[in-house]
């Protein structure tokens, strides 16, 4: 029988969207996803405190995947993982 390969479908940039699904998966509901309206200080201010991680979420495109070509051939494996290729 043919294997079958997953596939990811696109996630909104919402946090109401991405706390539910993070729910979904068993996340530990103490932690939250919020809006981060830039990356100032004025405007880091704005983000809930403590703040463990951000999640960027943005569009893979051909000038993306150059540029991930060029780190891979210049630091290989040591930056993202090994099964990820866009």
């Amino acid at each position: 029988m043919a294997e079958k390969k997953g596939c990811w479908l696109p996630l909104e940039a919402n946090p109401d969207v991405m706390n539910k699904y993070a729910a979904k998966l068993g996340m530990n509901m103490s932690y939250q996803f919020h809006d981060v309206f830039g990356l100032d200080d004025e405007l880091l201010g704005l983000v809930p405190q403590p703040c463990v991680a951000i999640l960027l979420l943005f569009p893979i495109n051909q000038k993306f995947q150059e540029a991930y070509l060029k780190n891979q051939e210049r630091y290989g494996d040591q930056t993202l993982h090994k099964d990820w290729n866009p």
